[in-house]
């Protein structure tokens, strides 16, 4: 039997196949996708029955014709909460088909899907092997998901993730033959609507179950497997599909009957702990393998059909194959690719050890093998390669009795340090075929090489050495190694005993010589062939399971050698060999060691686990740490445990859940595990640590990185504390551990799930959060906040620059505590599988991190990154300091023995001299070539003979033909590893930093801690670098560090970034800022929840209260003089502002008082009596923007529970937008979130009876800094209208009143030196005491601004508010000048990454921010924007827009907020107190009168002469707030939804609809309706209800309804005239919209605009361009919407994958149907909203299941004409709206529009007025659903265009709503 290697062959391409499949032959088209094939099912039978047909879901070509027998089958596919075992996932899933079983579908044929995920450490490879060889179910395979260079070499060193199937659910066969006439026409088609179902097989192969597989164009054989563990990285899936049809002779019995035969062999042959790749050889000789290595296994989604484009031309199949697979067919089939050795006839030669062996030569057909003068035939016969192949030993070839033991021993040999004494080691290891090997002439990095790997594998590596000192450099790896368990095994070459203590040159004392650092040692005796050969096996053995066994170690062997140590021969008896017969025929080790697994689980209740459960359930106050972690199913059950427990998480860095990418871009989806990632900062408070005491502690992993977290531990005693780990050793420094448990986490976490815990308190769940929310908002804000690259901002960016699919390793000293303090969490996770992660009940995708924490040296990280790398098989980004990295700088010559990989030319490896003993370097070419038969081709077309000389010739050769000779040091045996690329981090401060944040810094003298400790040096370590050919990447900004880490992420090569830094500015950046601020926001967290009463048990969240109603009313108040940003008519003579109150209620009847302003003033003419709107410039939302959104805001918000993280203002708002209303932070205009947020505060002061500044900034403050906080000073504000002298006078005025600085607003006159004198005469008149301050507004070009510069440098303004009209000039302006500049605008259009966006502008010359809190959108944001000012020594001020008392008593509030914030933040960086800021509120002089009753309060204060505003009169004013009802143009009615039933009647049946209308249309003077009337037509399983909160939204300016169509929500289909005789009517599109036709006659004489979404698109699509409609269609707005299917095909194939959904519906019921329709890759985007949950259960409500499954089918778009003609001749106005994130129907929306746009009827400008697209930010397909404020805005700008009443200008503008994001000006028609 023969294991073959697949082989390159002649590729095909068919036309439908985007990906060639390789064959020989080369047919044009495939023919199963026109012929009929067979479908194969599973029932209980061995062998199948063969029944006709089945197509698999593959394209179809050409013209088709389907017949009425055309059938699909759709699959229903269940996901289940993860599993924390493999064989709990298979026990589990049983379960659900048990219960299926129970209730078993009523359909004839179907097919079930269940699916799991499970610990993600591969076991596919292992599971396959370990199935019994008289398997009872077929097929059996496992397929290798390597795509690069595999080989079996690499599938056993490195280990391989892939997948595992056992049985076959469905079945496709078609052999080329049964093309032939006389095939049954029965036609059936696999649809998938989920994206998990593969179907594996061959491609031009001809399966025979009693015969063979051979290759047969035309013919194919697919399956589905039964059982299936589908591995990817950092997630498995397992899977079980049933499939059964009556019709082709398989039932669902049978089909369970099949499922049950393999459920039972596959539980009763799980993968055990134990290694499988050395049985791995010996179980594939047992098949009878298909000789043939071209066979490629494909593998593919069973979804591939899907519509490529608008025109519904079909997407070709991508069809991937595997060339490393091994699948068992049936008893007497089996193939296998890559599973074995690469070549028989060198595995002959060479054996797996044989060495002395001389240069190969070739003749005709046998292979000679030239020994010691001797010419030695062998005959060139398969079956003697093949028994060949088949040992791991051959005892003929040994030189002597050393090159015997040496090939004995190094059977598992991975690491090679050269050496003369260790000759006979090195020289068996390089020629070993399985080795991968390393040289490194130093050993101490070699050794942290092996242990790195064994960091990455778990799997032990070996070291050899010579002997002497050279076994002393290994020493540091081997105490790491002992320390953190790591496995490893050393071997030392050692001189013979009669050489020790007699001065002979190398020989010390080896025995014993690491002491108690090794698990075990042993010392061989020098070789001897009167020593039975066993011992030695036996030996190795034992030493490999003291390794490998708890507590894993470094184990010793040392080997001393006589000479000669060369291969000289010398004659050695046979007879040590005794014994040994059955090992070396074989491949099995020569000593098993069985560990059998234990279980607790049946001891639980009576044992010790029973009172550790115990302990846990009668927790209060519980902390589960999670230690150093470092397997993927460790971590797997961490997690799960975790989930389960429902207590606060601290994760250690080393335990692979600190750094996290979600499945989401919001945090929220993180609430069933609370991760407390910033505890180790939130303990520098005082008051934290003696506040955070945990009654029970559970421990996983030993190894805790913080010091201030075990600290706490200590803190917290006396308590509960548990530590779990698989080793016995003892990790208790403080001496405090209640309760040790030695198990690994997988059993620990198994006893705890199966026993149910009460819940914490709930004070302490909610404080933990909101200590971490508020110290992680504080340390990321400083450290995005400035400009400057800083050592923490590496630490926070780390996990930005991962992919789920690499991994960590982090150095020791700073980088492992700055990533373990400040590592991101929030980047959303991009990988493919992050949807599916989402989707099995996953919150987030965890990143491997791993480092040397066992003695935590800095020595030897470099070489031990390198290791793991390799040992891992990711790819790695190692984050190191610059002394570590010097401390290994010989890891550099491992990192360049890397394996480059070109696709075009294989590596040859030649050594510069010795070629005589290099046959290991022959037989590598050999193998790297792939096929000995292209290396002789290669020979004879050089007309290169075959000898050793010729060789060399053609060594030559090869190179001058662009493959690679690299030539390696003198006696090197070297194979380079294999491994992904890395990128080594260097953070270069020029020495030890770590000693400048310790005691020690602050009181020793610079010099010496420059010389002794920081070790200070100016080593290049770029040269470094370029000595060793490693590129090298300086960076000095955090762009720089960005863009390098990106750029090295991508490239196939080593990196090395150094990250300059200086221990000075790292120092104070930690010590002075990060712990301060730190340590102070941790207080404010704490006093803040310390002012709430909190229940013990939280059920609902950290919620703090509910929401019971929001109302609002519309004021006009009027103003003294126009705003001075609002541009008017000089005959003006009224002003007014307008803006919104709103009313927020409480359920305990608590009130809170909001406001939101318009971007709009009011005035009246002289001459006129009519009011007339003028801009204000500072918003860019109108009033009826506004009304929509607070409408809107109505509706959700009632019910909605209020957190107790609100008033924290560090992203809680944003958060709580999110996961509680389901809109899009950024959505909301600025100005109704600072109301809303407005209306909150104030209501949540109002329940705790505290002031809003109180609730802001709860802590006690220092006497004058109180007193300073009672009162806010304020700014005049001055228009420059007037003379120099005129407005100087009246700021003089302004000085006399009280006030103490005032803001001239400038850039209004037409030359800036005008204003300049402005500026020179009021500082004439009012002094230098007084502080000016100037606003140009953007209104000046840059040279404009100049010259105002260079005329007011001496004028002492306080500063210039936005200068230049260019954002990128306002730096430059201010390097220029000189002068003081301040933003406003600027910060107004910050967006959603605000500290990003401001950190450019910390320039010293930008002195303050203005912050308009009704502009940049909240208090949030604004005290956001404030901390960045401040910490950054800028000014923060608080400015009004004109807004009334109420406000401005909310901006006074906020004011002194900013001034107790700014004082802290001067004590925390031991600064001077800064003066008081006069802040911008002096708009309360432009209000004639107010909406309260009683006025605010600014004055002059009596004692300090100055116009200020009392803190404690504005919270009066807030808490009493009585509304002045003179200035409420009206109050806000609550519209109630009127719904009701109407029956329409249509052509042979009736409809009774549904109907949900609000809103009313507007009468003009004659009785006409002038206002838009709107019909909502929903989706497919949605209901008229999905329209309501946008109908509420818009319902003041137009009369929306909207009606459950057809067959959905309470809607009934009837017969006509109740005839029950009568066939069910078809529910076409053309009928459905004749009902909506006559029902729109109904409802009004007028026109209606329609709103379509998905199907009601489709519809409202229809109507618009049907002539027959369109006398009632006034416009459309489509959204996500289609034309239809230009395809006959599509058209037929997505007709019946309907109808197959249509039965499914029927046969599965609407729950089922649900569950796999919105598993589509569709809803992708709508899966992470956090109302998804809600959305599905809405879709429940469907009172006639069947009415919906004829929808389904009769409204098929496959049964609907395609209207891409119809577009061209368009007259109807047409608004498409798309989801940013929907790329299909982005497309098709395009498409659509380009058709109108070159229609033959109109003018093509006239034409592009007519269709308008809207693209909705961040979101998906569910546009309304997902981001619904973008769509009202633009629904009602649409109403508004088809009203005309905008001039044909605005109309035609192409700019209108083209793109509606959320603060972008846009075109209104008003």
């Amino acid at each position: 039997m023969k294991a073959l290697t697949s082989q390159t062959a002649v590729q095909f391409s068919p036309p439908s196949l985007k990906r060639s499949l390789p064959y020989k032959a080369s047919p044009p088209t495939l023919p199963f996708l026109t012929t009929f094939t067979r479908f194969l099912l599973s029932p209980a039978k061995p062998i199948p029955k063969v029944v006709q047909v089945m197509n698999l879901d593959l394209p179809m070509t050409g013209s088709v014709d389907f017949d009425e027998d055309f059938v699909v089958e759709s699959c229903i596919v269940r996901s289940l909460p993860p599993a924390l075992t493999l064989k709990q996932g298979l026990e589990k899933i049983n379960d659900a088909v048990e219960e299926l079983k129970l209730n078993p579908p009523c359909s004839s044929s179907g097919m079930y899907r269940f699916q799991i995920a499970v610990p993600p450490s591969p076991k596919a490879m292992n599971w396959f092997f370990s199935q019994p060889l008289s398997s009872a179910v077929f097929p059996l395979f496992f397929l290798s998901k390597e795509t690069k260079n595999p080989n079996y070499k690499s599938l056993f060193v490195r280990g391989k993730r892939g997948v595992f199937g056992i049985g076959s659910a469905v079945r496709f066969m078609h052999p080329s033959s049964s093309t032939s006439g006389g095939q049954n026409s029965f036609k059936r088609y696999l649809s998938i609507d989920s994206t998990c179902v593969t179907v594996y097989g061959f491609v031009n192969a001809n399966f025979n179950e009693s015969s063979s597989m051979k290759h047969e164009a035309g013919s194919f054989y697919f399956f589905i497997p039964q059982i299936e563990l589908d591995e990817d990285e950092g997630i498995s899936i397992l899977s079980v599909t049933l499939a059964w049809s009556n019709s082709l002779c398989c039932t669902f019995e049978e089909s369970i009957h099949s499922y049950d035969l393999s459920l039972y062999q596959a539980l009763h042959s799980l993968p055990s702990t134990e290694r499988y790749d050395k049985c791995i050889r010996s179980t594939l000789r047992k098949f009878d393998l298909v000789k043939d290595g071209t066979f490629k296994m494909v593998y593919m989604k069973a979804f591939s059909l899907i519509e490529k484009d608008i025109e519904a031309d079909l997407m070709e199949l991508e069809a991937p194959f595997s060339c490393q697979f091994c699948i068992r067919l049936s008893p007497t089939v089996t193939v296998a690719s890559n599973m074995w050795k690469n070549s028989a006839k060198q595995q002959r030669l060479v054996g797996f050890m044989g060495l002395n062996v001389g240069p190969i030569k070739k003749w005709k057909d046998t292979m000679v093998c030239e020994k010691k003068g001797e010419r030695r035939y062998v005959e060139d016969k398969e079956d003697e390669m093949d028994h060949s192949s088949e040992r791991s030993f051959s005892s003929q070839d040994y030189a002597n009795i050393n090159a015997l033991w040496a090939s004995l021993i190094i059977e598992e040999c991975t690491r090679l340090a050269p050496g003369s004494r260790s000759s006979p080691l090195a020289i068996a290891a390089s020629t070993h075929l399985l080795t991968t090997c390393i040289a490194c002439f130093d050993e101490r990095s070699l050794a942290f090489h092996a242990l790195g790997y064994g960091r990455g594998s778990h799997k032990p590596a070996v070291v050899i050495t010579s002997s002497g000192t050279a076994v002393s450099n290994l020493l540091p790896a081997v105490v790491e190694s002992s320390e953190d368990f790591v496995p490893l095994l050393l071997l030392t070459a050692d001189r013979p005993p009669e050489l020790h203590d007699a001065g002979a040159n190398q020989a010390i004392n080896q025995v014993n010589h690491f002491g108690s650092f090794v698990r075990f040692f042993f010392g061989l005796p020098a070789p001897n062939d009167h020593i039975p050969a066993r011992m030695i096996l036996t030996t190795l053995d034992s030493a490999v399971n003291w390794a490998t066994s708890s507590p894993c170690g470094p184990v010793h062997i040392n080997c001393p050698f006589r000479e000669p140590l060369e291969n000289s021969p010398k004659e050695w008896a046979f007879s040590c060999l005794k014994g040994l017969d059955s090992w070396i025929s074989s491949v099995e080790p020569f000593t098993k060691y069985i560990q059998l697994q234990h279980s607790h689980a049946s001891d639980d209740s009576q044992g010790q686990m029973a009172e550790v459960i115990e302990v846990i359930q009668g927790a209060k106050q519980g902390l589960l740490l999670i230690g150093a972690i470092h397997t993927e199913d460790d971590i797997w059950a961490a997690l799960l445990l975790a989930k389960h427990l429902c207590w606060p998480v601290v994760a250690d860095i080393l335990s692979g859940l600190r750094l996290r990418k979600l499945s989401t871009s919001f945090q929220e989806i993180e609430n069933k595990v609370l991760f407390l990632d910033h505890l180790d900062h939130a303990l520098l408070s005082d008051s934290v640590r003696a506040w955070v005491q945990a009654d029970v502690i559970i421990q996983i992993g030993s190894r805790i990185t913080s010091k201030r977290v075990s600290q706490m531990i200590e803190d917290s005693f006396p308590c509960s504390y548990i530590m779990v780990d698989r080793h016995p050793c003892r990790h208790d420094p403080s001496h405090i551990l209640t309760h040790r448990i030695q198990s690994t986490i997988t059993e620990f976490a198994d006893s705890l799930c199966k026993a149910q815990f009460p819940l914490l308190s709930g004070k302490w769940s909610v404080s933990l959060q909101a200590l971490d929310m508020m110290v992680a908002q504080e340390i990321s804000s400083l450290i995005h906040s400035g400009s400057f690259l800083t050592e923490p901002y590496v630490g926070n960016l780390i996990l930005e620059a991962l992919t789920c699919d690499s991994a960590l390793f982090i150095g020791n000293s700073m980088p492992i505590r700055d990533a373990d303090m400040y590592g991101r969490n929030w980047a959303c996770c991009t990988h493919s599988i992050g949807d599916t992660i989402l989707r099995l009940g996953l919150p987030f995708h965890w990143i491997a991190v791993s480092g040397n924490r066992g003695a935590s040296g800095i020595d030897g990280l470099l070489s031990t990154a390198i290791g793991f790398a390799v040992g891992c098989n990711k790819r790695v980004l190692c984050v190191i300091g610059d002394v570590s990295f010097l401390h290994d700088t010989n890891g550099l010559a491992i990192l360049n023995q890397r394996c480059h990989r070109r696709s075009s030319s294989p590596i040859l490896r030649v050594c510069s001299k010795s070629i005589k003993d290099c046959l290991a370097i022959e037989m590598e070419i050999i193998t790297l070539l792939q096929r000995w038969s292209e290396a002789k081709a290669l020979c004879r077309s050089l007309n290169v003979e075959g000898d050793r000389s010729s060789y060399l010739l053609c060594l030559n050769k090869l190179h001058e033909i662009n493959f690679v000779s690299i030539c390696i040091k003198e006696s090197t045996l070297v194979s380079r590893m294999e491994r992904k690329p890395m990128t080594i981090l260097v953070v270069n401060n020029h020495g030890g930093a770590i000693f400048s944040l310790l005691p020690i810094a602050k009181r020793t003298t610079r010099r010496v801690l420059d010389q002794y400790f920081y070790t200070s040096h100016n080593v290049s370590i770029g040269k470094l670098c370029l000595a060793h050919g490693i590129k090298h990447l300086e960076v000095r900004t955090k762009i720089e560090l960005q863009d390098a880490l990106f750029t090295s992420q991508r490239e196939n090569r080593d990196c090395v970034i150094e990250v300059e830094s200086c221990i000075d500015s790292n120092a104070i950046f930690h010590r002075f800022m990060l712990r301060k601020f730190a340590c102070q926001a941790a207080d404010h967290a704490l006093n803040m929840i310390s002012k709430f009463s909190i229940p013990d048990f939280v059920v609902h969240g950290p919620s703090l209260c509910k929401i019971q109603s929001m109302e609002y009313s519309l004021y006009r108040i009027p103003l003294c003089a126009p705003p001075t940003s609002a541009s008017v008519n000089s005959k003006t003579t009224s002003f007014y502002r307008d803006g919104f109150i709103l009313i927020l209620s409480l359920e305990g009847g608590y009130v809170g008082f909001g406001e939101v302003s318009s971007r709009k003033v009011s005035y009246s003419m002289s001459d006129k009596l009519s009011l007339r709107i003028a801009p204000l410039e500072i918003h860019e939302e109108d009033l009826l923007d506004v009304e929509e959104q607070l409408r809107f805001l109505h509706h959700v918000i009632k019910g909605a529970n209020i957190s107790f993280y609100l008033p924290l203002l560090k992203g809680s708002f944003s958060s709580w937008i999110w996961s509680c209303l389901g809109i899009p932070p950024y959505s909301i205009f600025p100005s109704v979130r600072c109301g809303l947020e407005m209306a909150i505060l104030n209501a949540i002061a109002s329940q705790e009876g505290l002031s809003l500044l109180n609730i802001l900034h709860p802590q006690k403050v220092d006497e004058e800094i109180s007193e300073r906080s009672k009162r806010v000073q304020i700014c005049a504000l001055l228009d420059s209208n007037g003379s120099p002298l005129e407005v100087a006078y009246l700021a003089k005025t302004l000085v006399e009143e009280g006030f103490t600085a005032i803001k001239l607003k400038v850039a209004r006159r037409a030359d800036p030196i005008e204003d300049a004198a402005v500026i020179q005469e009021i500082r004439k008149m009012v002094g230098q005491k007084i502080e000016l301050r100037a606003d140009a507004n953007r209104n000046w070009t840059y040279e404009q601004a100049i010259q105002f510069g260079s005329q007011v440098k001496n004028c002492d303004l306080k500063y210039i508010e936005e200068p230049v009209k260019e954002e990128d000039d306002i730096i430059k302006f201010c390097e220029e000048t000189g002068l003081p500049v301040a933003l406003d605008e600027t910060i107004d259009k910050i967006g959603e990454t605000p500290l990003q966006n401001l950190s450019k502008f910390s320039h010293s010359g930008i002195v303050a921010v203005i912050i308009k809190p009704s502009v940049v959108g909240g208090f949030e944001n604004a005290a956001l924007i404030a901390q960045w000012a401040q910490q950054q020594g800028k000014i923060a001020v608080v400015s009004a827009a004109f807004e009334s008392g109420l406000s401005l008593s909310a901006y006074i509030q906020l004011s002194s907020y900013f001034e107790l914030q700014s004082a802290k933040i001067c004590k925390l960086m031991n600064k001077q107190l800064v003066p008081s800021v006069a802040h911008g509120l002096g708009t309360y002089r432009w209000l004639k009168e107010d909406v309260t009753f009683e006025p605010l309060s600014i004055n002059r204060n009596q004692y300090s002469g100055f116009i200020e505003a009392s803190v404690v009169d504005s919270d009066q004013i807030l808490k009493k707030c009585q509304i002045n009802q003179d200035t409420i143009i009206r109050d806000f009615s609550v519209e109630q939804v009127h719904s009701y039933q109407l029956t329409v009647d249509s052509d042979g049946f009736s409809c009774l609809l549904n109907v949900h209308e609000i809103g009313a249309s507007i009468e003009d003077a004659h009785g006409c309706c002038k206002g838009d009337v709107v019909v909502f037509l929903h989706g497919f399983l949605g209901t008229g209800g999905d329209w309501i909160a946008i109908m509420k939204a818009i319902s003041g300016s137009a009369r929306c309804i909207s009606i459950d169509l057809p067959g959905h929500g309470g809607s009934r289909i009837q017969n006509c005239y109740g005839k029950e005789d009568v066939l069910e009517p078809n529910l076409s599109i053309e009928a459905v919209a004749d009902v909506l036709y006559k029902f729109i006659h109904c409802i009004t004489p007028g026109k209606v605009t329609l709103v379509g979404y998905s199907m009601g698109a489709r519809i409202a699509l229809f109507m618009a361009l049907t002539s027959s409609f369109t006398d009632k269609i006034k416009g459309a707005v489509i959204i996500s919407g289609s034309p239809g299917l230009k395809n006959d095909v599509a058209r037929k194939i997505r007709m019946v994958k309907d109808d197959s959904r249509s039965h499914s519906l029927i046969n599965h019921g609407l729950q089922i149907f649900l569950d796999t329709w919105y598993s589509g890759e569709l809803w992708k985007s709508l899966r992470g909203h956090p109302q998804f949950n809600q959305i599905v259960t809405s879709r429940l409500q469907h009172k006639d299941v069947r009415s919906l499954a004829r929808i389904l089918s009769d409204l098929s778009i496959g049964r609907q004409q395609p209207l891409w003609e119809h577009l061209k001749h368009c007259s109807t106005p047409l608004l498409l709206i798309v989801g940013e994130k929907d790329l299909k129907f982005k497309r098709i929306a395009q498409e659509m529009h380009d058709e109108i746009c070159h229609g033959t009827n109109n003018r093509v400008d006239s034409r592009k007025e007519i269709c308008k697209i809207v693209e909705v930010p961040n979101c998906g397909h569910a546009t309304h659903l997902e981001n619904p404020l973008p769509v009202i805005r633009a629904l009602r700008r649409f109403f508004t265009g088809l009203e005309n009443t905008s001039t044909p200008n605005e109309r035609a503008d192409p700019s209108w709503v083209m793109n509606v994001s959320t603060h972008s000006t846009q075109k209104t028609f008003m």
